[in-house]
């Protein structure tokens, strides 16, 4: 079993459910109990125990948090595996699309409808954790003045981890247009926001909201215009060779071996009349 790395949708066909479970476990950790600490996404973890919790999850889907688990491994652990999701969250393949939600003098309000416009054309697990953790972000950025960790530093955090333009590695979705999503989370995220009273709602009531998971995601395709090709039955053909197979007899097989014989005697003196 492996995570970290994989796709959402393999993901979600194992777990049964949007958002992986050690995921969600990694917001509810933060949100109870350390969404205070300073430095919280700015700080690195020990790479060492990042290893051994990665580890942990990509062989069992989970892991322990006790009192020993640093927060800002945990922490790591969100980011990482954002960045390592195949093609990315928002999908590598837009992000041209993604660059143009907001150019100079754009009016705010097309800002936020060109940026809703594409989250709604986002695959459903794609846009279902993506509102999930905008909204997780949103409530840590609420400890600003004790964390030093606001909007404007998640989304910096968060910009290079979202989306790539494969044909230009230097490109970067920078983070004012990553702010949008903050500023504008109700508006972009009707449909399926995590929030309810500036809270991070359960997970149950989360894709309770958002639908059933078998009816946004694997019946999706519209059996109607697939086009079946019907399977005939054939008659497997047997090969078949007709090979008439000499039977010997011990006349036979003692003359074959005489000849044998007889034909190394001649090569033997062939040899010594040359020398």
């Amino acid at each position: 079993m492996v995570v970290f790395g994989e796709s959402l949708s393999l993901l979600s066909i194992r777990n049964q459910q949007f958002i992986p479970k050690f995921l969600e476990k990694c917001f509810n950790f933060l949100l109870q109990k350390e969404k205070q600490v300073e430095g919280l996404f700015r700080i690195n973890a020990s790479e060492r125990e990042l290893r051994k919790l990665q580890t942990t999850i990509d062989a069992t889907g989970d892991f322990n948090i006790d009192e020993n688990t640093s927060p800002y491994a945990i922490a790591n652990l969100i980011t990482r595996f954002i960045g390592m999701i195949p093609e990315h969250l928002l999908i590598d393949s837009n992000a041209g699309r993604w660059d143009k939600i907001m150019t100079e003098g754009m009016e705010k309000t097309e800002v936020y409808r060109n940026a809703r416009h594409l989250v709604k054309k986002l695959p459903p697990l794609n846009r279902a954790l993506f509102s999930r953790l905008i909204a997780f972000f949103m409530i840590l950025a609420k400890n600003e003045s004790k964390t030093r960790m606001g909007i404007m530093q998640f989304s910096i955090i968060l910009s290079p981890i979202l989306v790539e333009k494969q044909t230009d590695r230097t490109w970067l979705f920078k983070h004012p247009k990553v702010m949008v999503f903050f500023e504008n989370y109700d508006k972009i995220f009707s449909s399926c926001s995590s929030l309810e009273n500036d809270l991070l709602i359960s997970l149950d009531v989360f894709e309770q909201k958002i639908g059933n998971l078998d009816s946004q995601y694997f019946l999706k395709t519209d059996l109607g215009q697939v086009k079946l090709t019907p399977i005939i039955e054939t008659k497997p053909k047997k090969m078949c060779r007709h090979v008439n197979i000499e039977k010997k007899t011990w006349d036979g097989m003692i003359s074959t071996l005489l000849a044998k014989d007889k034909r190394a005697n001649l090569d033997s003196r062939s040899l010594k009349t040359t020398f």
